[in-house]
This record gives structure tokens, sequence and C-alpha cells, in this order.
């Protein structure tokens, strides 16, 4: 067995105390090897450590948290801003947050009005509520593309008191969490 080492003066050599902790979340469609290729130059151009990559995501998104650690010297609010461009070339969201407990309290939303993710469609029971099917049918049976139909669906609520789609959104979300957990509730019986 052989050791391949190197002798680095202390004041190059970064102390736990003098680095932070911080999660890189990228969450797309697909994140292409260029993306991800592009956020980790930035990472590196500013010196970050990668100290691990999770994927988090399991079926149609793509979700990737990478722990790093920052000199505290580093300005992160143009680490921020230099991967939020860079990402957004590449269809990518980011999100960059320091890595302590509080993170867990705050939670990256995704929002899936139209049934592509998850299997209800929230808009459905919008209009519903709001007497807005037949709209919404209308708009459906346009030969639109999906970005005008979905701007001339969200129309359709102006005016509307925001109370209603709190407690829509709160039963919506909750008749979602149930239903993904079903699987596992029928496995332990």
């Amino acid at each position: 067995m052989s050791i391949d080492f190197r002798v680095v003066d202390s004041p190059t050599t970064p102390t736990l105390a003098s680095t932070c902790k911080y999660a890189l979340t990228l969450l797309s469609e697909e994140i292409s090897a260029t993306a991800l290729a592009d956020a980790t130059s930035i990472l590196a151009k500013y010196g970050a450590n990668i100290d691990n990559i999770t994927r988090l995501s399991q079926s149609a998104l793509s979700c990737l948290e990478i722990e790093v650690s920052i000199s505290s010297d580093t300005n992160i609010a143009d680490v921020r801003a230099d991967i939020l461009s860079a990402c957004k070339k590449h269809g990518v969201d980011t999100s960059l947050q320091v890595e302590n407990v509080f993170r867990y309290n705050k939670r990256l939303v995704v929002m899936d009005m139209d049934g592509i993710i998850l299997a209800h469609d929230v808009f459905a029971d919008l209009f519903a509520d709001l007497g807005l099917t037949e709209r919404a049918v209308a708009i459906d049976n346009e030969s639109l593309d999906n970005k005008t139909a979905l701007l001339k669906k969200v129309e359709l609520f102006r005016g509307f008191p925001v109370v209603g789609f709190i407690w829509l959104l709160t039963a919506v979300g909750r008749f979602c969490w149930e239903s993904s957990r079903q699987p596992a509730l029928q496995q332990r019986r």
C-alpha cells in the first residue's frame, strides 16, 4: 500500500469553524448532465466543497439535493444569483438554503393544479366549487396549447375570494396525502 499526500500551509486550509453548510436543491422534469455540470462548476468557482449528493425524486420529476460546505467569507447572494441564472437556462428550479435543523421546517411546494404529477385534478374541484365547470370544459375543448389554456383557466378565478381556495386546497391536499398513503396502509394490514 502506498499513500500520496501534499502538505498544505495552514492559512489556506479551511477549518470547520470557517465554513458554512448549505443544501442546494435542483428540481425539474429532467436534470440534464449539462445543468448539473453548470451548477457544480459555479460551486467550484466559489470554492465550495460538495459533501453529499442525494436523489430525492422517485418518479416523474427529477430532484437532487447537493450538500455543500462554503467558506463563511463567501457572498452567498452571489452564489445564489449565479446558480439561479445558470439553472434557469436549463429549466431547472433551484433553492440554496442553510443546512441546519430549521431547514426541515420549510419545504419546496410544487403546485400541480391540472393532474400532471398528482392523480387528482385540483382545478376540477375548484371549478366545481365555484360553479365554473362548464366554462372550464369550454376552454378544454378549444384548440389551445397548454400554457394558453392554463392562463385562460386561471383568469376564470378573477374576483373570487381567497378563503374558499384555501379551504379547498387544504381539503384536496389532505385527500392526496391520504391517497398516497393507501398502499402503505394496506400493506401493514
